[in-house]
């Protein structure tokens, strides 16, 4: 994913500049890198893991393990935006993508809880980890075509 722009000081000609912001493209690769590679070992191997690390008693937990294993990955390739919306002056963003995070994380946590145990709740965290990973998706695309991009105020800090 390219990185996020934003309006940032005037360039030649009194017109606004346009600059890179977010993390750095090689931080980037190396999350989706370490995602993309670690995390099929680790579902395969998941049950072996849960087996030596928690004890035969938590077996009939992998399938959670996994799920909770994707939603890290989810994370991890989306972990740039926690600084992003700050850094571009934008901290509305942030809270909003929590917000929507947190929207899909409660009642699908009870629903899924209820219907499938420790497993549904390890599909709720995978839900709201898609639906934040989405969010940031649209964020993203928005503040590259400039859609999102505001110049700072005057004096601001």
């Amino acid at each position: 994913m390219a990185s996020a722009r934003t309006l940032s000081h005037i360039g030649p000609g009194n017109r606004p500049r346009m600059v890179d912001v977010g993390a750095k493209p090689a931080t980037r690769r190396t999350a989706h890198a370490v995602a993309v590679v670690v995390l099929p070992p680790a579902l395969l191997a998941m049950p072996w893991l849960v087996r030596t690390l928690l004890g035969e008693a938590f077996a009939p937990a992998t399938q959670a393990a996994r799920l909770m294993a994707v939603a890290a990955a989810v994370q991890l390739v989306f972990g740039w935006t926690k600084s992003l919306p700050v850094t571009i002056g934008r901290p509305g963003l942030r809270t909003a993508a929590d917000a929507v995070e947190t929207a899909v994380l409660l009642p699908a946590i009870i629903v899924f809880g209820k219907m499938w145990g420790v497993t549904g709740a390890a599909g709720a965290v995978l839900a709201a980890a898609c639906a934040f990973a989405v969010t940031w998706t649209v964020f993203a695309l928005r503040l590259h075509r400039g859609g999102a991009a505001r110049p700072a105020a005057a004096g601001a800090p």
